[in-house]
């Protein structure tokens, strides 16, 4: 098994499991351990790629689910367990390719989750990427970051 071209050992491969949204009618991989949480993308859901040992924290992809609340809900969750040991510094890299206005809700309590563990006294880094031609997200992460009042880096990537 392969997490960001690192091979797992036979030891952290522990929960690996198989589920699905009934709305996607397609498994999704995940591995959830004491270390990593790792969720691969499909067409509506993006990559999570969550490293507790290291705090660094990665999501990128389509959000596009019928159920955000299904998807989000755990990820939020497992921050939020993070927040009361995390490391020193904290990196959060969030990009989408499309963000639907149900997936938002969520992404703005991820923010809010990082918000406040900046204010527990930890570094946070909070990068927000966004496709260089695309002024709509980078629109919608600005607005985002201002409501919750997160600091954040907005970076332009090649699209």
């Amino acid at each position: 098994m392969v997490l960001s071209g690192k091979k797992l050992s036979k030891k952290c491969q522990i929960n690996v499991t198989e589920w699905n949204f009934n709305q996607l009618k397609k498994p999704i991989k995940q591995i959830w351990n004491m270390k990593t949480v790792y969720i691969k993308s499909t067409n509506k859901t993006p990559e999570v790629n969550m490293d507790l040992a290291s705090g660094e924290f990665k999501i990128a992809g389509r959000s596009i689910a019928e159920n955000p609340k299904e998807f989000y809900e755990p990820i939020i969750r497992e921050i939020e367990n993070y927040a009361e040991k995390p490391k020193s510094k904290s990196v959060f890299e969030i990009y989408f390719e499309y963000l639907s206005t149900a997936s938002t809700i969520f992404v703005m309590k991820i923010l809010t989750a990082l918000k406040k563990l900046s204010e527990s006294g930890k570094k946070v880094e909070l990068i927000l990427q966004y496709d260089d031609d695309d002024t709509d997200m980078l629109e919608k992460f600005q607005a985002m970051s201002q409501i919750v009042n997160v600091d954040a880096r907005f970076q332009p990537v090649a699209a």
